[in-house]
């Protein structure tokens, strides 16, 4: 009897393992074919040599070494300017890398190609606008949409002024010391975003307390940085590692400070909404109307990851674009004074300015608009969806299969030599008057710092007024100088371009 059950129980082992070594070999079977497949589809685009089952993974961990991928992308990007699109594998998946606005058209102008390839960032963000798709992306877009509407940015006037002087004061407070622009610009934008989209004046100091606001903005930023690190990290792609990695554990631990931060916020605003008699179409007012709404279906986690995902995205993107504007400026004295003179001769250091105001400054749009092409605020966009077809060179097409890793490079694009000419690396504000160096002229997509089409920046109106406000007020009252140079700057990328290590700039007082 025991005999016949131990060969019973040694029948079903081999049966399992039987089965077990089929499913592994029709899975093998089944990724040899695709990538043949792929391999053959992809074959004509340029790119990184595509080795067998490691891709270009050997070839761009050496290019990496001691530096971040930022720099391996523009030299990438360089290597390949000719070409609107080429290739890049990881193992056995190919990424597209597009550099064209004329190729890169379809994809941002299409009503359905919405997807976005952020899985990894679902773990830090949620499911929110940002990252979701579909029925939910469009009613998160539709709710969200009255936040900033015209007429409500414009309302914001007298509150993005107090931030703006509170930076002020904090300048002429260095008398002439160097200072962390980067680091500085980062807290009052982040104090201004609180205030005027989640109506917690003064950087919640009225509602919230000062070491709750830093904690929960040390929190935020380590995240962005962390988040960088985890989607250049392999171990964080295996998932049996990455639950024990060092970058997933920061993650966990500070995403749930930013969650408990984040539901004191939502319920000391729900507690003063009782006491408000008008609910102005600010962001959060708008997120806990629809939370209040029984047939709604969203949830207070739903609620958390909008407003982690808005001021992460909010605050980071307006400090990106107004720390290299003031880089360029201290790089660029004459435009520097160009544009102060533009601002003088309308307006005095201590008046509030209107968004209408500030749009009429010709040069000042200028020099907003070539520091956002030189250094574009997010670099990279990721796309998968369904396939679809882009234009390349010489009138002809290429298909992007179903589920096709696309990367839009939008710095790319804005520094693109074929479409700005030969001096597009050249810091120049004026290229902007002559409609010949203008490359919009060529193609409309030739200039896209918020991106486009239905997936736009939203807050996209909004960050100018910030970052225009800040420009103008800083400028009337400060010169900037630094003795960092492009070339002794290093660049990360977390979400957004930023300094790594830093950008420390001299204030001069001027009044």
């Amino acid at each position: 009897m025991c005999l016949l059950i131990s060969q019973l129980y040694t029948a079903d082992w081999r049966g399992i393992l039987h089965v077990l070594a089929t499913v592994v070999l029709l899975k093998i079977l089944h990724l040899t074919i695709t990538n043949l497949v792929d391999r053959w589809h992809f074959r004509n685009l340029p790119g990184l040599r595509n080795d067998p089952i490691i891709g270009s993974s050997f070839q761009v961990k050496k290019a990496i070494k001691n530096k971040d991928p930022i720099d391996l992308l523009d030299n990438l990007c360089k290597r390949f300017e000719n070409e609107p699109m080429w290739t890049l594998w990881i193992g056995l998946t190919p990424i597209v890398f597009i550099q064209s606005g004329a190729t890169m058209q379809p994809i941002l102008t299409s009503s359905s190609y919405l997807g976005k390839a952020y899985d990894e960032a679902k773990e830090f963000f949620g499911d929110g606008l940002f990252i979701s798709s579909g029925k939910k992306w469009h009613t998160r877009r539709k709710l969200l949409t009255p936040a900033f509407h015209i007429d409500v940015i414009k309302s914001f006037k007298d509150q993005i002024h107090e931030h703006v002087m509170n930076t002020v004061e904090y300048i002429a407070k260095q008398d002439g010391a160097p200072f962390d622009i980067q680091a500085r610009l980062g807290e009052s934008t982040f104090a201004n975003l609180l205030d005027t989209q989640f109506g917690f004046g003064g950087g919640w100091s009225s509602s919230l307390s000062q070491e709750l606001r830093k904690e929960y903005f040390f929190a935020l930023r380590t995240l962005l940085i962390n988040h960088g690190c985890k989607t250049r990290s392999i171990a964080c792609k295996i998932p049996i590692l990455r639950y024990f990695t060092t970058i997933m554990a920061t993650e966990r631990k500070y995403k749930q400070t930013l969650i408990k931060i984040t539901k004191t916020v939502i319920a000391t605003k729900i507690e003063q909404r009782s006491k408000e008699t008008v609910q102005p179409a600010r962001l959060l007012n708008l997120l806990i109307d629809e939370l209040e709404q029984p047939t709604s279906g969203i949830t207070i986690e739903d609620v958390v990851d909008e407003v982690n995902a808005f001021v992460a995205a909010g605050f980071d993107t307006s400090t990106s674009a107004l720390t290299w504007i003031f880089f360029q400026l201290a790089l660029n004295q004459q435009v520097q004074d160009k544009l102060r003179k533009e601002l003088l001769d309308k307006f005095r250091p201590e008046m509030v300015l209107s968004l209408d105001e500030l749009n009429s400054l010709v040069y000042l749009e200028c020099v907003v608009k070539e520091c956002m092409r030189l250094y574009s605020p997010v670099p990279i966009v990721a796309r998968r969806d369904h396939a679809i077809v882009v234009p390349v060179n010489d009138g002809k097409t290429f298909t992007l299969p179903a589920n096709t890793e696309v990367r839009l490079l939008i710095g790319g694009v804005n520094k693109n030599k074929i479409a700005w000419g030969e001096d597009a690396e050249l810091f120049d504000p004026e290229r902007f008057l002559d409609p010949a160096r203008d490359a919009r002229n060529k193609h409309c997509f030739n200039f896209i710092p918020f991106s486009a089409g239905p997936r736009n920046c939203i807050g996209r109106r909004y960050a100018y007024f910030v970052i225009k406000a800040f420009m103008a007020h800083l400028l009337m009252n400060f010169r900037f100088k630094t003795h960092l140079t492009r070339d002794t700057v290093k660049l990360s990328l977390a979400g957004t371009l930023f300094a790594k290590d830093g950008l420390f700039v001299i204030a001069e007082k001027l009044v």
